[in-house]
């Protein structure tokens, strides 16, 4: 009886330590599927299910059911860690607060499935979260991070492609856009002499997202730039020259500035240890020489880019943001604790639209996260996600100051980079790949 017992015990830790291995790789795969906007079904918009309509949202119930299956391994032990069950509670409560929001959702005669929509998306991303932060370790990391660089490399030789033949490659099997930048609707930059270039778009809908699919890939070849083993930072620099000119060649301003912004807010802990003091220097070098000859090719497109000539397509880009910012701030002050509902505030917006201008624009989200979620879910639900953020942000610094771990120090910067990112667009939020990476990367690098 003894050894039938022993058996049945050997049997089921080994399956659950199976379960858990397939959970982390299907976090790792979900990493690399992020920016793809890819769909198995052609669920509508704002419908109830539409989230469930992409693959990536396929592959995160995969790897939710192995981690059920594995007996939630991990979660214990986190729930044990104050700064990890204080993240937790207040994400479990921000899904919540967005589920009752549906409630008082300010479509929800019109479009019910909005709140559903987006309220199932947020609990899509937040149980992954959590999922992660169970998982937490140096090898998940690290897998995390290998997908990113593949990422790099796949959506970044499309992106270049297409910038190569000024036109889409035909991929629409893959989930490419057709991409004319003769055409309206079609993100181009524009010179002083009226020439149209095609930013890169890769698989992604637009380039501001192949610039955040970019920017994670250069996380990832950061870490590999400060690997104890030399051909492994090679390779590194190698990437990271290559990551750089991907990202410069998006024009995605934000995307620029928020690679900057982490860099210099990791720089102390890149100062304080020895070993890396030596090995981000090349990096500063290569970014230099890149930013260099980009500079030199695509002149004329940087200059306009920043305001030189007044383009068209740049000025209409800077007044729609105006715009969605003054009714983000519109719906904030009429609906300040509650917010319109999750998911409704481009219902909200095509309402403004309507009643007070005579704007040819769309309802759409505001460009800026705290002012979409404080609009969708009022102060309240800005407390709630803002705490979780703040404690996994202080958490994860503190460790990477503490630990000379690459992996670690690579996923806050990619955490910082979509935190900024956020000041001047929403799909850090707003997008169910984007949203799971930056809060998988916020709790793989906030736990010990």
């Amino acid at each position: 009886m003894a050894n039938s017992s022993t058996n049945e015990t050997l049997v089921r830790s080994a399956w659950r330590a199976q379960a858990r291995l397939l959970a982390e790789a299907c976090l790792a795969a979900a990493a690399f599927w992020a920016p793809w906007w890819l769909k198995w079904t052609n669920t509508p918009p704002f419908s109830a299910i539409y989230p469930l309509g992409f693959v990536l949202s396929i592959v995160l119930l995969l790897g939710l059911l192995a981690w059920a299956l594995s007996g939630l391994t991990g979660l214990r032990a986190a729930l044990r860690r104050p700064s990890a069950s204080l993240m937790m509670a207040t994400l479990i409560a921000f899904v919540a607060w967005a589920v009752l929001s549906q409630g008082w959702a300010f479509a929800k005669l019109r479009q019910g499935g909005a709140a559903q929509g987006n309220s199932l998306q947020i609990a899509l991303w937040v149980a992954s979260a959590l999922c992660a932060i169970s998982l937490a370790s140096a090898r998940l990391r690290r897998w995390m991070l290998s997908a990113l660089l593949l990422g790099l490399l796949f959506y970044g030789l499309i992106g270049a492609a297409q910038t190569a033949a000024q036109r889409d490659l035909g991929l629409q099997a893959l989930g490419e856009f057709r991409l004319d930048p003769r055409q309206s609707g079609v993100s181009v930059v524009e010179s002083a002499l009226g020439v149209r270039w095609l930013r890169p778009y890769s698989l992604t809908p637009h380039p501001n997202l192949f610039a955040g699919a970019v920017l994670a890939g250069l996380c990832a070849a950061l870490a590999l730039s400060l690997d104890e083993r030399r051909r492994q930072r090679i390779l590194g620099r190698a990437v990271w020259g290559l990551g750089l000119y991907l990202l410069l060649m998006s024009f995605s301003r934000g995307a620029w500035l928020a690679l900057g912004l982490s860099a210099l807010i990791l720089l102390p802990v890149l100062l304080r240890h020895a070993d890396w003091r030596r090995r981000w220097l090349p990096l500063a070098l290569i970014s230099a020489v890149v930013g260099a000859v980009f500079m030199i090719v695509y002149q004329p497109f940087v200059l306009s880019r920043f305001g030189d000539g007044q383009q068209t397509t740049e000025m209409r880009s800077i007044a729609d943001r105006l715009v969605y910012t003054k009714i983000a701030i519109h719906a904030i002050g009429s609906h300040p604790l509650q917010g319109v509902g999750a998911g409704n505030f481009p219902w909200y917006a095509a309402d403004y639209l309507w009643r007070y201008t005579d704007y040819d624009l769309r309802g759409d989200n505001v460009h800026n996260v705290a002012l979409l979620v404080t609009a969708e879910l009022g102060l309240t639900g800005t407390a709630l996600l803002g705490t979780a953020l703040l404690m996994a942000l202080v958490t994860a610094y503190r460790l990477c100051w503490q630990q000379l771990e690459a992996a670690r120090l690579a996923l806050l910067a990619l955490a910082l980079a979509y935190l900024v990112v956020g000041l001047f667009d929403h799909y850090p939020y707003a997008l169910l790949g984007y949203a799971w990476l930056w809060w998988a990367s916020l709790g793989l690098t906030s736990q010990p």
